[in-house]
């Protein structure tokens, strides 16, 4: 993953199945209700999309429909956007709620070459497997968020040295920056 410059933010889009805790998930990484979250299958329906900002990092987050098959016209739409949008990410992450080897497979299919991170969601109620999944938290709890985050940091990271930036700033800015940060 390249690391974009300047007024570009790297986006991330998390797809996976119904109910899987996608909008959870979006909202535990942003630190705030965001999405709106139920139990009822196919509640998100349009992209919800917000900023996310990590350690020096700043990225464009997506949380999208649940991807099944749906008579359900509107939620079909969803459906369909939400897959339009793997081509413009950068990195996918894709939650699940347990191990489904067919389902990673078909996820994986869907994202192609992007890369991506599969995380399992709900370790709060269900046991984790970290031998099936890249990452393993609970939305509800935190737990696992840490690890998640690193690995964001790090897919976006890589290939990139610290000594390739040079930052320009006026010593007003700085202070005001220590202050805030204080």
């Amino acid at each position: 993953v390249n690391k974009k410059i300047g007024y570009e933010k790297n986006r991330i889009l998390i797809i996976g199945p119904v109910n899987s805790g996608k909008s959870s998930v979006f909202n535990r990484l942003l630190g705030f209700e965001r999405a709106l979250v139920s139990n009822i299958p196919g509640t998100t329906r349009d992209l919800v999309g917000s900023e996310l900002f990590y350690e020096s990092s700043s990225f464009s987050v997506f949380d999208s429909a649940g991807i099944r098959e749906t008579k359900d016209r509107v939620e079909e739409a969803g459906i369909a956007a939400s897959l339009s949008q793997v081509n413009d990410a950068d990195l996918v992450l894709v939650v699940f709620e347990e191990h489904d080897p067919a389902a990673l497979d078909r996820f994986r299919g869907l994202c192609g070459d992007k890369p991506f991170i599969n995380i399992q969601n709900k370790i709060d109620i269900n046991k984790p497997n970290n031998n099936g999944f890249d990452c393993c938290v609970s939305a509800k709890n935190g737990a696992g968020f840490d690890v998640l985050k690193s690995l964001i940091i790090s897919a976006f990271s890589s290939g990139v040295k610290k000594d390739d930036f040079d930052f320009i700033i006026r010593d007003r800015h700085e202070d005001l920056f220590g202050k805030v940060v204080l």
